[in-house]
């Protein structure tokens, strides 16, 4: 968002950060199944037995407490960086669009004047000169009359620039506000899941001290990521303008019917 397209990322660092990125996060996983198991879990209540993934009782309690404490101040590190780069990327987009539609008013507004003060020039000039105006056109060299015959384009020119302008900064509007949603959905479905994550990791009876609807919680938010998996695609597709419009007239069909 807040580097030139001159020096935007090249096609082989997109891909090496991408392999660096899936290494990462095998090795930072390759631990867990040292740490975690299927466990048995026995409800006294209902007299069912039944397995569950948790804590493996095996291996190095302190291994696995610094390890999962390493993952929580990753997983707070990551979001405050997100958090101040997403933050600095609003402000700058914000100042950006403060300053070019102040620019662009302007501009408009000049345009405008200019055109309304040369119409009435015109209206008064013709009134004055008409009985003279053919003998004028026939005493004008040509110069003179494309640079009177330019004026008219250079101010649409003018207006259609500052549309390009304007209708380039709805883009960029709509793309910022997409990543910031996508951005926004996923800590808000992933963060939960890290912190049970977490919890689950250091505390091994954690689950069987919860009452039924405690655990039924505990569940939905470590299964809440699959919102995330179902509304991204959404998000993604409301960004094309035909299938937002296709969308909205199904929508109100279904709802008038």
């Amino acid at each position: 968002m807040c580097m030139n397209l001159n020096h935007s990322k090249t096609q082989f660092f997109k891909r090496v950060s991408l392999v660096f990125a899936s290494l990462f996060s095998i090795l930072a996983a390759s631990p867990l199944p040292f740490f975690m198991e299927i466990v048995p879990f026995h409800s006294s209540r209902y007299g069912v037995t039944g397995v569950r993934c948790g804590t493996s009782p095996k291996g190095n309690t302190l291994a696995r407490n610094i390890y999962f404490i390493l993952v929580g101040v990753f997983a707070v590190a990551t979001g405050s960086t997100f958090i101040t780069l997403y933050s600095k990327i609003a402000y700058k987009i914000f100042v950006h669009f403060k300053i070019s539609s102040n620019q662009n008013n302007k501009k408009v507004k000049e345009i405008n004047e200019e055109a309304n003060y040369r119409e009435k020039n015109d209206a008064s000039d013709y009134k004055e000169n008409q009985e003279h105006s053919t003998v004028r056109d026939h005493q004008m060299n040509p110069r003179e009359k494309s640079s009177k015959t330019r004026q008219i384009p250079m101010i649409s020119k003018q207006t259609g620039s500052s549309k390009r302008r304007k209708k380039d900064r709805g883009i960029t509007y709509r793309m910022t506000i997409m990543f910031f949603v996508i951005t926004l959905l996923f800590f808000i479905c992933y963060i939960p899941k890290l912190i049970l994550i977490i919890i689950f990791g250091i505390y091994k009876n954690f689950s069987e001290n919860l009452s039924t609807s405690q655990r039924s919680a505990a569940m939905f938010v470590y299964e809440m990521f699959i919102i995330n998996n179902i509304v991204n695609p959404f998000i993604y597709a409301f960004m094309d303008t035909k299938f937002r419009i296709e969308a909205t007239t199904l929508l109100k069909r279904a709802f008038n019917c």
